[in-house]
């Protein structure tokens, strides 16, 4: 209960720098100006210490925003802990966000509409907040007065910028105020802006999707067998979803003696969420949570699908590697060297790590993301179990895959081809 109770407190003192930030980001320098002439007072010395001050008041409340909603994380991760240690960090975060937001839309709401009263007020009763944080806002006050534009200097590139905050988080973590983690969920963030659904998303040929016409008795094999919660549901061809089979559904009728006299068509949600390879990831964790949709389909420029994307392949993102009891544990590398010229790689290597490790470029066009995808497309359907394939100078053998994707391939370098067999 103190973590809980730690968790809401902090929050709550992350909303008050988010109200008074908005306060001072509405203030016009006219309408600053006229309160000074109009005030007496403390009130009227707190609105010349912003006139003089904005900049440095903006970023300590900046700072206690981030502050208060990594403390806001850490207790409510503590709080969690206890009773899910398995997903407490999963379970802290979406809570923080839950509860952050929250509290943070009322209070920059707030400081909006009452600028003139919020900012005042601000700057006088949040004063004791900024000495205690004078600790670690002169370093970083110091450091970004170095980065920054000296007076007359144009404004900085935004990408300028966010290489200056990646510098700035470079140096705090190396003074021990960050941790690592806190500072790579940083990085993650400053990062986030620029990647797309395309980027996370699980390509089309490691998809669990299932044909709609499935006997549930076979549905139930494939649910048991890959752990999913969710799974695309097609009409004849993948391209083709007709919507979602949520495992819950399932196992409802399953529970209930219904599986023989019910159709996976009659259990299947539709219609699903479908989203564009191009969509930024910020837009789409917002679509996804107003939808409260947690997988959407990618599709591509034509209409067929890409992939899948889940809300946990967006917050992996921002927070890192989240795994579970489903997920498949690292026994060995993606790529490995069976000697005499001969790899083994999984099928879900990407191209460029793939060529990375030969030492050549392989796609130099970019129209493969996998290796699975490409001897999907050149054979154009899911090749059986020792399917040769020649291209790139390389042959590719397949040595694993079932009806849906691709397992391990074998991959023979050219020095070694004598001793193989024909194409």
């Amino acid at each position: 209960m103190p973590a809980l109770g730690a968790a809401v407190l902090s929050a709550a003192l992350g909303s008050l720098f988010v109200g008074a930030d908005t306060a001072l980001t509405t203030l016009s320098a006219t309408r600053l100006g006229a309160l000074i002439e109009q005030s007496t007072g403390p009130t009227k010395a707190a609105y010349e210490r912003i006139r003089q001050e904005d900049a440095k008041l903006r970023s300590r409340y900046l700072l206690g925003w981030v502050v208060s909603t990594s403390l806001t994380a850490a207790c409510f991760d503590l709080f969690f802990r206890r009773s899910f240690p398995e997903v407490a960090l999963l379970l802290g975060l979406a809570t923080t966000i839950v509860v952050s937001g929250a509290l943070y839309e009322v209070s920059s709401t707030l400081g909006r509409k009452h600028a003139d009263r919020a900012a005042s007020m601000a700057v006088r009763f949040l004063r004791p907040l900024e000495i205690a944080m004078l600790p670690l806002a002169v370093p970083l006050g110091w450091i970004g007065s170095r980065l920054g534009p000296r007076e007359g200097e144009q404004p900085s590139d935004p990408r300028v910028a966010e290489a200056e905050v990646e510098i700035l988080v470079d140096e705090v973590e190396r003074s021990g105020l960050f941790g690592r983690e806190p500072a790579e969920m940083i990085r993650n963030v400053l990062e986030f802006a620029d990647r797309t659904a395309r980027d996370v998303m699980v390509p089309r040929s490691k998809v669990e999707a299932i044909e709609i016409s499935t006997p549930l008795e076979k549905v139930l094999e494939i649910v048991t067998e890959s752990g999913h919660s969710r799974y695309p549901v097609y009409k004849d061809q993948i391209d083709n979803i007709a919507g979602l089979l949520y495992a819950k559904d399932l196992f409802k009728v399953l529970e209930e003696r219904r599986l023989k006299n019910t159709t996976l068509r009659e259990i299947t949600r539709s219609p699903a969420n479908f989203v564009a390879e191009s969509q930024p990831l910020s837009s789409l964790l917002r679509e996804m949570k107003s939808r409260r949709q947690h997988l959407a389909i990618v599709v591509d420029e034509f209409g067929g699908m890409s992939g899948i994307v889940t809300l946990e392949d967006v917050l992996e993102e921002i927070v890192g590697d989240i795994r579970d009891e489903h997920d498949e544990t690292d026994d060995g590398a993606a790529i490995q060297d069976l000697g005499d010229g001969r790899l083994v790689a999984d099928a879900a290597v990407s191209m460029s790590d793939l060529s990375a490790y030969l030492g050549a470029e392989l796609d130099r066009e970019g129209k493969y993301e996998s290796l699975g995808g490409m001897l999907t497309q050149h054979v154009g359907k899911v090749p059986e179990v020792g399917t040769a394939v020649s291209k790139f100078g390389l042959r590719f053998i397949v040595r694993d895959s079932d009806e849906r994707h691709i397992g391990k391939v074998e991959i023979v370098r050219p020095r070694a081809m004598g001793a193989g067999g024909a194409a």
